[in-house]
């Protein structure tokens, strides 16, 4: 069964939901082998754990590691029907890379808020010329 059940409350399974990482795939290297997802359960928790558990930033470092691995390119192309070549896919998965951390940077400045002392400028910031 190439389709399996992930909770997606989970952290890790919200990785590989966005990356997307949730149909088991064939190697194409070797047939033999069981189907299995592009990333282990560890190594995405690798990613959450680089990323300080923040999901979408997660998710665009293991975008990235496809996106940079011939090996992992290979199989998601030998899977896919649609024609295309590994530089294309490199180029869009790095463009989603990008989204979802842009995405996430976002959302991390909106959690700032406007929790700053009145009357004092952070750090870099210049608002004279604003």
């Amino acid at each position: 069964d190439t389709m399996a059940s992930l909770d997606y409350s989970q952290p890790v399974n919200q990785v590989r939901l966005l990356i997307p990482d949730i149909v088991k795939l064939e190697d194409p290297k070797d047939l033999r082998k069981p189907p299995s997802y592009i990333f282990s359960d560890m190594e995405l928790f690798g990613f959450l754990a680089i990323e300080g558990g923040n999901v979408k930033k997660a998710a665009s470092r293991a975008l990235m590691a496809i996106a940079t691995s011939e090996t992992l390119i290979l199989k998601v192309i030998s899977t896919d029907n649609k024609s295309t070549n590994g530089a294309t896919l490199g180029a869009e998965l790095r463009a989603q890379a990008k989204r979802l951390w842009d995405e996430a940077k976002e959302a991390e400045v909106a959690d700032l808020g406007f929790d700053f002392l009145p009357g004092v400028v952070p750090p870099g910031e210049d608002w004279a010329w604003h």
